[in-house]
């Protein structure tokens, strides 16, 4: 999918600390490439394995860091474990019940992964859709918990699929990231080269220009 719009970052706080235009391309289930601002001249692009950037200094790989962060989201992504993950061996279903969340009915299952990554969703209890998700982690090292928590709304017909124009991230209470979606488009054929640093290089030697 290609969806544009405003994205929210927060401070170290959870504090607002502005908005900013981007466009999020996808070509699931491991690779991502994210233009910031009017221009679109500043993008990540990240794949399972690798990831590169280019900003007003050229293109450059990206920190190992930032690679490692994308390949924990994938695992923890809610989408992808529902289109791709759900053969797995090792998996652990369970339906955990009816509740009230954000005034609305919502029924609750869990899955847990061989990793002992547990997975709790809330879907609304009359459409079925996914409004929030929770995905808890401990760190093999520390044993500190880590709580993440996904919020889904805003749902609109694109294509003929329900999707969710208003996403939010929480971890462990702060909120990190929250984005608008204006126009999306799914389906498109996306070309795997969109991906690639060669397709950065090529944006680099057009604005060079």
């Amino acid at each position: 999918y290609t969806c544009s719009g405003r994205l929210a970052s927060f401070g170290s706080q959870g504090d607002l600390t502005g908005y900013m235009r981007f466009l999020d391309i996808w070509l699931l289930p491991d690779k991502n490439r994210t233009e910031y601002g009017k221009k679109q001249n500043v993008i990540d692009v990240v794949t399972a394995t690798e990831g590169w950037t280019l900003d007003r200094g050229g293109v450059s790989d990206l920190p190992v860091s930032r690679v490692e962060d994308f390949q924990r989201q994938l695992k923890e992504d809610m989408d992808i474990l529902l289109r791709n993950r759900l053969k797995e061996d090792g998996l652990v279903y369970r339906y955990a019940g009816r509740d009230l969340v954000d005034l609305k009915q919502v029924e609750w299952v869990e899955v847990v992964d061989r990793d002992r990554r547990t997975f709790r969703i809330a879907l609304d209890a009359s459409t079925h859709l996914p409004m929030r998700s929770v995905v808890t982690t401990r760190d093999p090292n520390t044993r500190e918990r880590t709580a993440s928590l996904t919020l889904y709304s805003n749902y609109q017909p694109v294509s003929g699929v329900q999707f969710p124009t208003q996403v939010a991230r929480e971890v462990n209470g702060r909120r990190v990231y929250q984005a608008f979606y204006t126009d999306c488009q799914l389906n498109t054929g996306l070309s795997p080269d969109l991906f690639t640093r060669a397709s950065l290089d090529l944006r680099w030697a057009q604005i060079k220009k």
